[in-house]
């Protein structure tokens, strides 16, 4: 919690939020590699997550937090 609340200060809640989103990406390659089932529902909804971080990322890296 401590690490999570100093990324936001240092970067950004932009930031911290798109780094949020890849915790399932961790999530399903370690059930991946623990042979578990993983669907292509399961990709799909990655890739969806991701385009739209990167919608809302678009642009913001050049900006400074504020």
């Amino acid at each position: 919690m401590l690490m999570f609340n100093k990324m936001v200060l240092d970067q950004g809640p932009l930031f911290a939020g798109m780094v949020t989103y890849l915790v399932p990406v961790g999530a399903m390659v370690w059930g991946w590699l623990d042979e578990e089932r993983v669907t292509l529902l399961q990709g799909v909804a990655l890739t969806g997550i991701f385009a739209m971080v990167a919608l809302v990322q678009y642009g913001a890296a050049d900006q400074p937090p504020q």
